[in-house]
């Protein structure tokens, strides 16, 4: 097994302990589910797998970027929705092995134009969904 998707689940610290046991693991999907208080403590399961490159998440907050921040492993991070401030961004900057990140609703552009400058080895692609209710 090399691929995970959860959908319309909720995501807890357990759900990604388990997750990590499974070594060949190379992307992790957790789109359209519901994560709770205590995923951010779970991510901390997610450093063990050696081959995970690519991570799709629902919401991110700065607390959860910081531990988004740990997955060296990534090369691919896509990020549906979240209120992310400069923190947060200085944190996903991190991860110097992202080739590709996908942000949706995620950060001001601000944020996105540093990550940009910070993170010059990486594609970057913003898309705003609805530019009016920011």
């Amino acid at each position: 097994l090399n691929s995970l998707q959860f959908s319309s689940t909720v995501i807890t610290a357990d759900t990604l302990r388990q997750a990590s046991t499974i070594r060949s693991l190379t992307s992790l999907n957790m789109y359209q589910t519901n994560l709770d208080a205590d995923v951010i403590r779970g991510m901390e399961h997610l450093t063990r797998l050696p081959m995970l490159q690519h991570l799709q998440i629902n919401v991110v907050n700065d607390e959860l970027a910081r531990a988004i921040s740990k997955l060296s492993t990534l090369t691919y991070l896509s990020i549906q929705e979240g209120d992310l401030t400069d923190e947060g961004a200085a944190s996903l900057a991190q991860l110097t092995n992202l080739r590709g990140m996908y942000l949706t609703n995620s950060l001001r552009q601000i944020n996105v134009d540093a990550l940009r400058k910070q993170m010059p080895q990486c594609q970057i692609t913003f898309n705003l969904k609805n530019p009016s209710g920011r």
